[in-house]
């Protein structure tokens, strides 16, 4: 269920201090394909598991992961749809849609139902077969019948299936990491602070405040900060662009953040998770930004 309280995710604004839940909705959700097969694709808990206590957590200590039949790769079917009293523009919507990649079944977002679709032929009522422009009124009923809108949203969605490496789920190492939601709460939390008499919040996404280790890293990095409390900005997703698929992703690591005693809200250092648990982390919770049955057993705790 989309979630449209992940300002990062969800609304449309460039600018990771200004984006509030009063701005519009930024689009689509779609989910990307994976040039990962065999024992790397991400499908696989192994490859995109849970990290918890600096350490893979495996069956049964954890209950996220999900064992199911998989169809192989290559499988074919065929599928017939019917429809009465269709306008040419409805017959050339759905002959469009049919042309275009499908993605069916479960594990959408880690890869898996990505086919191919052909439209075979189109067969009137009295049983006769007919290819689409036939029917249609010529070889360019495309531009003719479904405009430059609907064109330019289905050359986006093919160039949203131009497959990918390193397909993940966005999430970072934590307490709370399953769900893969952790990353919301880590990089992308809105402010909490209240402005004015009307109790809205503040726009914009909470920083994260760094310290000590951390801060030198950085300025060696490049960065220079002129604040007293150096911070890092919170994190905005990337906007799409059909003209480049690689300008939106975000490549993440599981990360153990280190904090001082006492300023949970100041990350002094990171270290690698090493899967064997032999550097236990520092762990800080978030609040889960998802929808999951503990945040939907809360707010009903609440109303009653």
């Amino acid at each position: 269920m989309p979630h449209p309280g992940c300002l990062a995710f969800y609304r449309d604004s460039d600018n990771p201090d200004e984006v509030s839940f009063d701005d519009l909705l930024r689009g689509y959700k779609v989910y990307r394909t994976t040039k990962e097969s065999g024992d790397d694709g991400p499908w696989h808990y192994v490859v995109q598991g849970v990290y918890e206590e600096a350490r893979l957590k495996m069956p049964p200590e954890q209950r996220v992961n999900q064992t199911v039949d998989l169809l192989d790769e290559g499988q074919t079917g065929v599928l017939r749809l019917s429809y009465r009293a269709l306008t040419q523009r409805e017959l050339a919507l759905l002959v469009y849609t049919c042309q275009l990649p499908w993605r069916l079944g479960g594990g959408k977002p880690l890869g898996l139902g990505a086919c191919e679709v052909t439209v075979n032929c189109l067969i009137d009522e009295d049983g006769f077969e007919h290819l689409p422009a036939e029917l249609l009124g010529g070889e360019d009923w495309q531009p003719r019948l479904l405009g430059e809108t609907i064109l330019a949203r289905g050359a986006s969605w093919l160039a949203s299936q131009q497959p990918v490496d390193k397909l993940r789920y966005p999430r970072a190492v934590k307490g709370n990491s399953r769900g893969g939601h952790a990353w919301f709460g880590t990089h992308a939390r809105p402010r909490q602070v209240s402005k004015g008499d009307d109790g809205k919040r503040t726009p914009g996404l909470a920083p994260i405040y760094i310290d000590g280790k951390l801060v030198t890293r950085a300025e060696q990095a490049g960065e220079s900060f002129d604040r007293i409390e150096p911070m890092i900005a919170g994190q905005l997703l990337p906007k799409f662009d059909p003209t480049n698929t690689l300008d939106d992703l975000l490549y993440g690591y599981d990360l153990i953040a280190r904090t001082e005693h006492g300023r949970a809200n100041t990350v002094t250092d990171f270290d690698e998770v090493q899967n064997d648990g032999s550097n236990r982390g520092n762990y800080d919770r978030h609040d889960n930004q998802s929808q999951n049955r503990e945040s939907r057993e809360r707010k009903k705790g609440e109303r009653q």
